[in-house]
Order: C-alpha cells, then structure tokens, then sequence
C-alpha cells in the first residue's frame, strides 16, 4: 500500500504545492520551495512520495547540503522506479557530482518514460556534446528539431552538431532553411545577427570563399558585431586574392583599435601582397603613426624596424612620454627589444643619460650629457614621479639582465623616497623570486599586499609567492581573505586565480610529506 502511495498521483491539494515547488525551484529560490517539499511530505499519505522526496533533495542539493541530497533522491527515486522525474532529477544530481556518463544513463532512462519529454531532451544533449558523444547528440537534437520546429535553438543545435561531425554542407543548409522562414526580424537583432555570421563561419571552413562574400554583402545592414563583420569581410577578400579591396576594412579595424598587432600585419599584406620587406612595413607605419599619435604599438612596431642612431632617437622620445605620465609597465612594453644586444646597450644608454640629467639638471634630456641652454620641452624641470619611474625602470631593467644588486640597491633607494608606492615592494619581491631568494620574495610581497589589502591581484600574487615559498598556511590564510567558500558567481575573472593555485598547493604538499 505504501509504495502505491509513493507513486501515485497526488491529490489537487498536493498537487498545487507540488507545482510551486517547480516555479521556486526555477527562480532560484529554494528555501521557499523546501517549505512547501516539507509541507507535502509531512502528510503521512504522502511521507514517501517518489517526486516530492526527488524535489527536496534537488533543492538540498542547491544549498550545498549534498549528502542528505543525494540520500532524499535515492529515497525518491526507490519509492518511484517508474517516474521520469525522479530519474531526471538523479541524473541532475550525478551531473552535479561530475558523474556525466551516469547522469546521461539517467536521462535516458527518463526518456523511456516520456520520449517527448523537451527538457530532459535538451539536458541530454547537452552532457553528450560535452562528453563528445556527437553521434548520440545529433541524434537527440533531431528529436528536439522535430518537436519545436518554430525554435530558433532547435535549428541552431542541429546545425552546430552537423558542424562537429565535419558534416559542414548539410550544417549550412540546415542554417540556410532556417534563415529562409525568418521574417520581421527587428533591426539591431544580436541573435540573428550572430547565427548570420556563424553561417559565413561555415561557409568559409567549408572553402566557399565567393558564396560566403556574396552572402555577406547582401546582409551587411543586419549584422549587429561590425569588427567581427570587417574583420571577416577583409579575411574574405585576401582568401580571394582582393588583398587591395580590403584596405579600407583594415583602416576601420585600425580607426577602431590601434592597439591591435593583426590590423597591422593585414596592412602589411595590403601594401605588399607578396612577401613584405622592411620598406613596406616602414612606410605603412610612417602613415599609422600620423593617423593614429597617440597609439603605443605603431611606435613600438617602428622601433622594432630601427637601427642605430634612428633607434636612440625614436626610444629616446618614446621613453619621455612613458616616463612623464608614470606607466608601470614600460618596460614590459620595452623587452621585445631585450634579444638584440646593440637595442639593449642603447636602451641602457639612454636611462644612464636620464638618471645623470635628473641628478644634474632636474631634466631628462638632452641626450647628451652636455648641459641643455635652449628654452625648449627638454629644459624643463621634471616632477618627482618622473624619478620615481625612472627607478622602477632600471630596476626592472637590471634585474631582468642578471645584475641583481643593482637592481635592489635603486629600489631600496627609492623605497626610502617613497614607501608608500606598491609597486616598488611587488618589483623587489620579483627581484628576489628572480634571484631565487623565495621566502624573501614572499615577505616582501607580504608588505605589498599589507599597503593594499583591497587589491586581489596583489592578494592572489601574494598567494602565488607564500606558495612558492612553501608558507602554505600563510597561502590558506591569504587566499581565504579574497574568496568565500559559497561564493555566488563562479566567473568572477578576479576570483579565478585562487582555484589556479590548487594545483600548486597540492604539488607542495606531497613534497613537504615526502
């Protein structure tokens, strides 16, 4: 008698609660909907009722009680073999436990006791794209095509699992009959937009460069992502030997984002279609550089051409801006030029100069150790920060070819000056890592973090260095200050360092044990 009860339907009473169940289980509110699980099955009729039991443990299991979650759906799901929801709701369970491939049993078995069931259907599909069984998940998203033919995903999901199957012909007709019915679609449609170009993504893998661009420049008012639009377009055009007719998509690519390495080697092909040569190069950066004077990569694309005195000249006038506005990672932007020993020498030239102008004059230039007597921009006194940076500099400059000491002694220097700049204690914590010195790397990167605790790229590198150090503890205690254990968004890129560093922490355990 009971286990009928388990499973039979329940009474109209029990089962509006039941439904509200659901609805609070959807919107996420699950304390809620606990309360309403609790209500039904305090009914003695109804203590063992196979979905409500099922329901209660889902809902556990989104609070993060999973043990008595996992033990509520079995219950569930014993007092009801033959409920499809019980089963879906395991397989729920097994997913959020990483068990895919017994969570995709569950679901199919849910299946067989309702074959036409959309969500289960979409929740298998799913697992099997995710667990690459592309031939099981094409044949679910043909199931689910055939039941909701009006959906735009339905479509979408068919066409995407023909595409990973290598199937590229039968992916483009399937996105090309879809895009036939579309009608009224509204300006400024991202969706649309993006399955529009997601058609040209096949067509182009599928080497139908002339179709891919006919179709592209009949939809061009449609298209929302206009850089993804030029950058294809152009891409387009080069595949079809038309590298002169892309000129002006890269110009708006680059009016767009100077900052971008690849514009500029698509402006490369546009001047010189065969192999480019240093003349090319030379002039077309010429052109960036007036178009674009306030962009940091033509200059240093420039620079990389230079040579000798036209070097010293062009890094000399780079070097003063930087160093004026106070750019922490000058010379990060500066080591592509550390492989040639010649730039390396100039370059130290140049900050030697800088450094005796300062102390001498107040000034950075001119280039020459020779007292400046005009009026012009170089004549004038420098602020304090210019120092600062300019010290930063050549600690980073000097640590970074091996002369150690020197390094420390301007940044200990200037730490004198000014203790409260952050980024002179991280620079001599990267010293000392660099030197091999860890645990005093740590310390020091301990007093960063200390004059910052807000910071959590400093708490997650201050992490990194106590690891290192094998300060594991100290690691445990630092981490735990910038992330919380329930915390809500797992995509928060400033919390993702801390699960990087597990691996790291594991590694040091099993050699402090061994």
């Amino acid at each position: 008698m009971e286990k009928s009860q388990s499973a039979c339907p329940l009474p109209p009473k029990e089962s509006s609660l039941f439904k509200r169940i659901v609805k609070y289980y959807d919107q996420k509110q699950y304390k809620t909907g606990l309360k309403f699980a609790n209500q039904i099955l305090s009914n003695p009729k109804f203590a063992e009722h196979g979905e409500t039991l099922s329901m209660k443990g889902i809902l556990l299991n989104c609070m993060g009680k999973k043990e008595e979650a996992r033990d509520l759906v079995k219950r569930g799901l014993r007092a009801n073999l033959q409920s499809f929801v019980c089963w879906h709701i395991y397989g729920l369970i097994m997913k959020s436990d990483r068990k895919y491939e017994e969570a995709i049993r569950c679901y199919i078995q849910a299946l067989k006791l309702d074959p036409n069931n959309l969500q289960v259907l979409r929740d298998l599909s799913v697992l099997q794209m995710h667990t690459r069984d592309l031939e099981g998940c094409k044949e679910t998203r043909t199931k689910l095509l055939t039941q909701r033919p009006s959906q735009r995903a339905s479509w979408v999901g068919y066409a995407v699992i023909q595409h990973f199957l290598g199937n590229l012909d039968a992916a483009a007709n399937v996105v090309n009959e879809f895009l036939k019915v579309q009608t009224g679609i509204e300006p400024y449609n991202y969706e649309h937009s993006e399955l529009l170009l997601y058609y040209i993504t096949i067509l182009v893998e599928s080497k139908r460069f002339d179709e891919a661009l006919s179709f592209m420049e009949s939809c061009t008012k449609d298209v929302v992502d206009h850089v993804t639009y030029l950058e294809t377009h152009a891409d387009l055009l080069f595949k079809l030997g038309r590298g002169k007719d892309a000129e002006n998509d890269v110009w708006d690519l680059l009016e767009r984002n100077p900052e971008n390495k690849l514009y500029y080697e698509l402006l490369y092909r546009v001047e010189a279609p065969g192999p480019g040569d240093v003349s090319v190069k030379y002039k077309t950066l010429q052109k960036c550089l007036n178009k674009f004077p306030s962009a940091r990569l033509p200059k240093l694309l420039f620079l990389d051409l230079l040579e000798g005195d036209e070097f010293v000249s062009k890094a000399h006038e780079f070097l003063q801006h930087n160093l004026r506005r106070g750019v922490p990672t000058l010379f990060v932007q500066l080591k592509r030029f550390y492989n040639s020993p010649e730039k390396v020498a100039s370059l130290e030239s140049l900050y030697l100069t800088y450094r005796k102008n300062l102390d001498l004059h107040g000034t950075l230039g001119p280039i020459s150790s020779a007292r400046p007597t005009s009026k012009s921009e170089e004549c004038i006194p420098e602020p304090p920060s210019t120092s600062l940076w300019l010290n930063y500099l050549l600690a980073s400059h000097f640590n970074h070819i091996g002369q150690v000491q020197k390094a420390l002694d301007i940044v200990s220097a200037e730490l004198e000056i000014n203790p409260t700049i952050v980024d002179l204690y991280v620079l001599k914590a990267e010293i000392y890592r660099d030197a091999g010195d860890v645990v005093t790397a740590s310390r020091w990167m301990e007093e960063a973090q200390s004059l910052d605790t807000a910071d959590r790229f400093i708490n997650a590198l201050c992490t990194k260095y106590m690891v290192q150090a094998q300060r594991l503890e100290d690691a445990e205690a630092m981490a735990l200050k910038f992330t919380r254990v329930c915390e809500a968004s797992s995509f928060d890129p400033q919390t993702r360092e801390a699960p990087r560093l597990q691996p790291t922490f594991l590694r040091c355990s099993a050699c402090g044990s061994s």
